[in-house]
């Protein structure tokens, strides 16, 4: 008759219940696990590292080398290099994270590579030890919800709808080595919107450019800019009886020049344009004044600016301007409506 062999065995819950202490040398096998402990005489069961055998419920192996260990199951194997510590997974498999957070940890750089057939992969994101991300060579971010935003120290740098309401946004990013690809790109949800708004260190607004469905509008402070037509507007309050009204421009500066005025049975209407050198010598230009008498002339001009010279196809000589100010430009205006009027002004300056 045949001698039979039979391992000490058990359940999980028995093994862990009673908690034996094997005998040196002694195997015990948990029949729900596969897994076989073997005894050193005086730690319990519990303290017993243990190894996962083929067959029955678990269809699992653990290889273990001085060199390396091997997981395996199926046909698919995860080894663990003991000389390099490097977890290689099967072909075409990944770490399935869906449920759970990935947490990766090193001393040193953290380098993810995709298509990595060889050592150095097709394309390496590296984090360094600074927290600095090196991308590969023409690698994109790449945010393709309306929602997504790309932020430093909780600050939107860029970002979708709900950051610039009723926009998408496209940011081209130079490189060394390379040019811009794309600029920014802003199309609107609806024209006649702010694209872009822009605050002071308080919040409070210093500027924007507005989109129209033709063009752009730049509202700000525009003495810094070239090559651009800047405008100043304001306004007066022409108080009843006659008064001087003015306003002053930049020297060395080539203008259009506008004032208008309109209300109930009146229109004042002004445009010149002048080359404004110094402010002590005269302006070279021609200017322009109307007044419309047909309402009874509630509101009149009594005298326009006196400093412009200047005749078609002539050249003009002279020595200093009427007065000191010839960048300031007065107007007298009388207003007999009985109350007090509006009129606005500006100029452009187009050189």
């Amino acid at each position: 008759m045949a001698n039979r062999i039979q391992l000490r065995r058990d359940t999980t819950a028995n093994w862990n219940s009673v908690d034996p202490v094997l005998a040196d040398g002694e195997p015990g096998y948990d029949i729900v696990t596969n897994e076989i402990r073997i005894g050193d005489g005086s730690l319990q069961w519990s303290q017993l590292s243990g190894n996962i055998i083929g067959g029955g419920g678990v269809p699992t192996d653990i290889y273990n080398s001085v060199g390396s260990a091997t997981v395996g199951s199926q046909g698919y194997y995860w080894q663990f290099s003991g000389a390099t510590g490097v977890l290689t997974l099967p072909r075409d498999n990944y770490l399935d994270t869906s449920d759970a957070n990935l947490k990766i940890g090193s001393q040193g750089n953290v380098t993810i590579r995709s298509n990595a057939a060889t050592v150095g992969g097709t394309h390496t994101w590296t984090f360094d030890t600074s927290g600095n991300l090196t991308m590969p060579t023409n690698g994109d971010v790449i945010m393709p919800g309306t929602n997504s935003i790309l932020s430093a120290g909780g600050t939107t740098l860029l970002g979708g709808y709900s950051q610039v309401t009723g926009y998408y946004s496209t940011l081209g990013i130079s490189y060394p080595g390379a040019g811009t690809q794309f600029g920014m790109t802003l199309q609107p949800a609806a024209d006649n919107t702010t694209a872009i708004q822009f605050l002071n260190a308080a919040g409070n607004s210093v500027g924007n450019i507005t989109q129209t469905s033709s063009t752009v509008k730049f509202t700000g402070d525009g003495s810094g800019l070239s090559n651009v037509a800047i405008k100043t507007t304001g306004s007066w309050t022409v108080t009843t009886g006659t008064d001087t009204y003015s306003f002053t421009v930049p020297v060395n500066g080539v203008y259009q020049l506008w004032i208008e005025c309109n209300f109930a049975n009146a229109i004042l209407a002004y445009n010149a344009t002048a080359t404004v050198s110094n402010s002590n010598v005269p302006v070279v230009g021609a200017q322009y004044a109307w007044v419309y008498t047909g309402g009874g002339t509630p509101i009149d001009f009594t005298s326009i600016p006196n400093q412009f010279i200047g005749t078609a196809n002539t050249i003009v000589r002279s020595g200093v301007g009427p007065s000191a100010t010839t960048n300031r430009f007065d107007f007298g205006i009388n207003n007999t409506s009985g109350s007090s009027q509006t009129a606005y002004w500006g100029y452009v300056r187009i050189d």
